[in-house]
């Protein structure tokens, strides 16, 4: 059954969307817990993945090739849990087209900063949760700042703006878009206290996410509002949705899911290519596994266009 559920979830993660208006590739970065900030290459990832789309076993043979790389060159050893490399190696090119010193633009919650390269690190311990086990390792240009668990993201693009965890204190949007919210869950089953402690988390976000079309005496404003609770060991109830400032919705991101068993809320906003629409870094999963997905707006829909950090059992 784990590997089952770890096949759905890679399944999940290797599906991205295709159609969005990018040119430059953008990537999730998160800090680890040695103040590095390394990053997922999810485009060379989905490549290699779509050569073996029905393989059961291809995640696999994809963590085993690390440990055969490893024991070939002679750096394995039985009890170490990472590996970093300082230079390019032809073996990792299958992996990733990134090479040491190649310069990114990275969108923090504190700025905007031109890192560089430095390495790929391999963790062999991520195979246990599923995840990925081979990342690229940038500079961390505010080490004291940008703490460990940290996301944040990369791209070509030196426009990008700052990444926006934090979102509007304004109080009187957010009790409007609460009582929206505790309208539309009503029908929430009541939790059980003796098996859980209920979590919940409302974000909202002003910006603009898409074109209005509608004729309007004023230009509206546009409010991304997320919301994520756990009703149960296993059930959560979440929404990401896109109204105006009246409190009309405009467009689902993630349509409302009352008691489900998986999850997607809001980890931040940002406008990676400074075409006035903020792309939405999410988080996603169920109640032992998770992971990052950064979405856009393709003029119809909000489609994904990075993923990364999944883990799940």
């Amino acid at each position: 059954m784990n590997r089952i559920k770890t096949f759905v979830l890679l399944a999940l993660l290797f599906t991205a969307g295709k159609s969005y208006s990018q040119v430059n590739p953008v990537y999730i970065c998160r800090i680890d817990d040695k103040n590095n900030i390394i990053l997922e290459d999810h485009i060379t990832r989905t490549k290699n993945f779509e050569k073996n789309p029905d393989d059961p076993y291809y995640y696999d043979k994809y963590s085993q090739s690390f440990v055969q790389y490893l024991k070939s060159s002679g750096t394995y050893k039985e009890n170490q849990g990472e590996y970093f490399f300082s230079k390019n190696i032809k073996e990792f090119e299958k992996y990733t087209d990134i090479k040491i010193g190649d310069l990114f633009y990275l969108s923090t919650p504190v700025n905007v900063y031109n890192v560089k390269v430095t390495g790929y690190k391999i963790i062999p311990d991520d195979e246990i949760g599923g995840g990925n086990i081979f990342y690229i390792v940038t500079e961390n240009p505010e080490p004291g700042i940008l703490l460990e668990g940290g996301m944040c993201i990369a791209s070509k693009y030196p426009e990008m703006r700052t990444l926006d965890t934090t979102g509007t204190s304004d109080n009187s949007v957010f009790e409007m878009f609460r009582d929206i919210i505790l309208k539309l869950t009503i029908s929430e089953k009541k939790i059980n206290y003796d098996e859980i402690t209920p979590t919940e988390s409302i974000k909202i976000f002003e910006g603009k996410y898409i074109e209005d079309l509608r004729m309007m005496p004023r230009a509206a404003k546009q409010y991304l509002v997320s919301y994520v609770k756990r009703t149960s060991f296993d059930s959560y109830t979440s929404l990401i949705c896109v109204y105006d400032d009246a409190g009309i919705l405009l467009k689902e991101v993630s349509p409302i899911q009352i008691d489900n068993f998986e999850f997607r809320n809001v980890l931040g906003v940002t406008d990676i290519n400074s075409d006035g629409y903020n792309e939405i870094l999410t988080e996603s999963g169920y109640y032992e596994g998770w992971g990052s997905e950064l979405f856009g707006f393709d003029g119809e829909n909000f489609i994904k266009i990075a993923d990364g950090f999944f883990f799940g059992v």
